[in-house]
């Protein structure tokens, strides 16, 4: 494809783009087929300077690769679901604690995000009692997840209808597709899942544009550029186990202040880096031609 465009004159151009750690080292290994590959598109507008550095290391001409910025700086806030308004109901006042995406062990952990999620939650109940929402990545892993919590009090999101919700409950399993973001809106604190397991962690910008302070794993490589944003801006901690997570939890549910101020510095790096979008179209219009004599 990308020949036939070239061939034919027509511009092709690779936006948003992103090259992992992985695919790094991968095409530095065979540099030589990626620089023929990476020349016959016309334009690369890279997420970060250093997904552009990456790029022309790989073989792209320099004078072809712009960063632009990260599209999913522009996403906009979804509307309220059910979902959310329900959990926001059976919370009754309690700090909500939204944990997306999360995902089950892997070969190098014998826990999934999940069980340690509940560790940590579990350990500061006691004392700073909250709703906890376990939204795992995978609709396959909903069964495993519920396996955990069937001792405790909990609700599937599946479960809710319009009317107020009567049962209640500690726990909130998200088991529907599409509220996560919703969810995030009625959240106190959220966690980003991915990321205590070696998957390179999940977009923190979800929770970010609500102002809520944001826990994660040491595993974010996937949104390196975004969480180091957010590390600057103390926007966000990075917590490698339960014990971490529950003192950072406890800080969180004890000190309002603390975690107001930290959501609000999420909040103000998503909106500082907003603009990607039009920067984007721009280019593209760009490298269309313009209209022939014969056009109006």
């Amino acid at each position: 494809m990308l020949s036939e465009c070239r061939s034919q004159e027509i511009p092709v151009a690779v936006v948003n783009a992103r090259v992992s750690d992985r695919s790094f080292l991968r095409g530095m290994r065979v540099r030589a087929l990626w620089r023929r590959l990476l020349a016959k598109p016309s334009l690369f507008l890279a997420q970060s300077d250093e997904d552009a550095r990456r790029l022309v290391a790989m073989g792209a001409e320099a004078q072809d690769v712009r960063v632009s910025g990260n599209l999913k700086y522009d996403v906009r806030a979804p509307k309220q679901s059910r979902v959310a308004e329900q959990i926001r109901i059976l919370a009754a006042g309690r700090p909500i604690l939204v944990a997306g995406s999360t995902h089950g062990a892997t070969g190098q952990e014998s826990s999934s995000e999940d069980e340690v999620l509940l560790q940590a939650w579990d350990a500061v109940q006691g004392e700073h009692p909250s709703l906890l929402v376990l939204a795992p990545r995978h609709p396959q892993r909903f069964g495993a997840v519920e396996a955990l919590i069937t001792k405790r009090s909990y609700l599937k999101a599946s479960s809710l209808n319009e009317a107020t919700p009567t049962t209640p409950a500690d726990i909130i399993l998200l088991d529907t597709i599409g509220d996560l973001a919703a969810v995030y809106s009625v959240a106190t604190v959220a966690f980003v899942g991915g990321s205590l397991v070696p998957h390179g962690g999940h977009n923190p910008l979800e929770p970010a544009q609500f102002a809520l302070p944001i826990l994660m794993g040491p595993s974010f490589e996937n949104f390196r550029d975004i969480v180091r944003r957010l590390r600057a801006e103390q926007g966000i901690a990075i917590t490698d186990n339960a014990e971490e997570l529950r003192t950072s939890l406890t800080e969180l549910l004890s000190n309002a202040e603390k975690a107001t101020g930290m959501g609000r510095r999420a909040k103000s790096v998503f909106e500082q880096q907003q603009g990607a979008t039009v920067r984007t179209v721009k280019a593209l219009l760009a490298l269309l031609p313009g209209p022939s004599e014969d056009q109006p």
